[in-house]
């Protein structure tokens, strides 16, 4: 008499691997996948040393969980795309420039690197990317879903004849499609556990580097779940004439056919509500029958041959099937989060703007920027992929940016090195004092998110100091000192300040209300009569030219008012200190 539990009859008879049958057992400590050998108990050691050879690949995982050498591991290595040349923009050719002159990401062709095993992967990566810690991402073509659930129906007649006749269960096994653990969670504590002994080091999913394992197939079997897909968008004749245009000319609008389908909660839960007629009509006989996968060329730019039509793709005892050499390559993508670093900077002298500047024509104001000096002290180390520049406002081109700095941040993208320590942000400011760019960094430090968003609440809330040179076509009595003395005294002077010409053409024409906090006039002996120092503390967003000219009665009151003057002119601003605790 046969004794042989009918289940496990069906998952030998179709080459299930011990990992993906541990899926469907109730679970315990070792049931969400194989841990690495030193970790396996005996019997789970045992069982994988009486696996099927490594020519038998798993209809269910394709492979990638089982213990042999039917997949290889394949790594980004795409270098840096923000190459950054310090002297790119101190060349006097280049000031005038369309903007590509600036040094910005540059797109790089992918470099993806093949090895037979994790642990050289792993060395590999470490090499371009430094990090202590890791999180861990897997991601998987939704064809495993649909192969989980074409087991989960052929599997029910087995189920039926292995449960109880009290309670129609099988002991030991999940008889719910629900409970039955997804491949995906299995081969992420599988990848979790080699990781773990490969790199002396669990993952942590607070970590800001990533470690995206996914895999790639053979086109045939990604395709048994193009079904699943939306879809395409109807188009009309012109329509597809104008996208294949788009398409040749490079145009970011061209139609770009979907990617294969990701495995995800959503395609399991639809899966799992279609009727079994329903999915047995829909999904293609390869994945209803569980038939092998076919191999796939372990090199990037792979041929399809063995995805010809006339391989077989029946039962599981079709002699035509290739014996695969690799069946599927497994990627490791590395990234990282966006890192932030910032301080304060220092502008020493006029003509810098803030960020690069070029006119309608295309010529280039200004030999530099305050953005690209910092980014030429702080970047070309980092090995990055790009970086945004943000600061607590700005001050115009020909304003200097003195006392304790204006802070400002980097968000730098996908970094391969790791932050800069103490030691090598206090290098970073010596060598911009140094540099003798007209920019000097302040308190370089690793910054957080809630900084980021402390930086820019103070856009709007902080207060500003300045030093204004400014001039009248009189001498300066000392009446007039008083007047401006006394009224900066007294209290806050209340601005009706309407957006200046000189930025209309890019700001909405509105009416701000402002305040002056504080103001102070002083003689200056050096310079000629109808010269003095104006000093003064104002909200933010304050237009201090304009509180000095008056904008043609747009900002109102003004010092050309205050002074009952025909004119007044800023000639010389400074920023000299801005209120902002960052």
């Amino acid at each position: 008499m046969d004794n042989t539990n009918p289940l496990e009859a069906f998952f030998e008879d179709n080459a299930i691997c011990k990992a993906c049958v541990n899926r469907w057992k109730v679970e315990t400590d070792n049931s969400a996948g194989l841990p690495p050998e030193s970790k396996r108990p005996r019997s789970d050691a045992a069982a994988a040393a009486e696996a099927p050879p490594s020519s038998a690949v798993c209809p269910l995982c394709l492979g990638l969980a089982q213990n042999n050498s039917t997949h290889v591991f394949e790594v980004d290595l795409t270098p840096p795309s923000l190459i950054f040349n310090p002297d790119k923009t101190s060349n006097e050719d280049n000031v005038t420039k369309d903007a590509s002159s600036v040094s910005q990401p540059q797109p790089q062709l992918q470099v993806f690197k093949s090895f037979p095993s994790l642990s050289e992967a792993l060395q590999a990566l470490r090499e371009v990317w430094d990090f202590d810690s890791y999180a861990l991402e897997v991601s998987l073509p939704a064809v495993f879903a649909v192969r989980g659930q074409a087991a989960w129906w052929a599997a029910q007649p087995h189920l039926l004849r292995a449960g109880t006749a009290a309670e129609g269960t099988v002991p030991g096994y999940l008889t719910s499609r629900a409970t039955v653990r997804d491949v995906r969670e299995a081969l992420r504590h599988q990848y979790a556990c080699h990781l773990g002994e490969l790199l002396g080091k669990g993952p942590d999913q607070e970590s800001t580097m990533r470690l995206s394992f996914g895999c790639r197939l053979s086109s045939q079997v990604e395709n048994e779940a193009q079904w699943l897909a939306p879809p395409p968008p109807k188009m009309g004749r012109k329509k597809r004439l104008l996208n294949k245009r788009r398409g040749q000319d490079g145009s970011k609008n061209a139609y770009v056919a979907p990617l294969p389908l990701l495995s995800s909660p959503t395609i399991v839960s639809k899966l799992a509500t279609m009727s079994k007629q329903e999915f047995m009509d829909k999904c293609p006989q390869s994945a209803v029958l569980l038939s092998r996968p076919l191999a796939i060329s372990n090199k990037r730019t792979h041929s399809d041959a063995n995805d010809s039509s006339t391989a077989a793709v029946g039962g599981l005892s079709s002699n035509s099937m290739i014996s695969p050499n690799v069946v599927a390559v497994v990627t490791i993508s590395p990234y990282r989060l966006p890192q932030y670093i910032g301080g304060r900077y220092i502008k020493l002298e006029r003509g810098l703007p803030n960020s690069p500047w070029f006119d309608f024509n295309g010529e280039r104001k200004g030999s530099s920027s305050v953005q690209e000096e910092i980014a030429k002290i702080v970047l070309p180390g980092l090995d990055a992929d790009g970086y945004t520049f943000m600061s607590s406002g700005r001050e115009d081109i020909d304003v200097r940016m003195l006392g304790n700095g204006r802070p400002f941040a980097l968000e730098i993208k996908n970094m391969r090195a790791s932050m800069p320590s103490v030691e090598t942000a206090a290098a970073l400011e010596k060598s911009s004092i140094l540099a003798n760019s007209g920019v000097e960094i302040r308190n370089l430090r690793p910054l957080d998110p809630k900084s980021i968003a402390l930086l820019k609440d103070g856009e709007q809330e902080k207060r500003k100091s300045y030093a204004a040179v400014c001039w009248v076509p009189r001498a300066m009595t000392r009446d007039d000192y008083e007047k401006i003395n006394a009224l900066g005294k007294e209290c806050d002077v209340e601005l009706e300040q309407w957006t200046p010409l000189r930025v209309l053409h890019r700001r909405p024409n509105l009416c701000r209300p402002r305040a002056v906090h504080d103001m102070t006039a002083e003689s200056l002996p050096e310079l000629p009569r109808g010269y003095f120092l104006l000093r003064l503390t104002t909200a933010a967003g304050t237009y201090v030219k304009e509180f000095v000219h008056g904008d043609r009665g747009r900002t109102r009151p003004c010092i050309k008012d205050i002074l009952e003057c025909d004119s007044a002119e800023c000639v010389y601003l400074d920023v000299t200190g801005v209120d902002h605790d960052f």
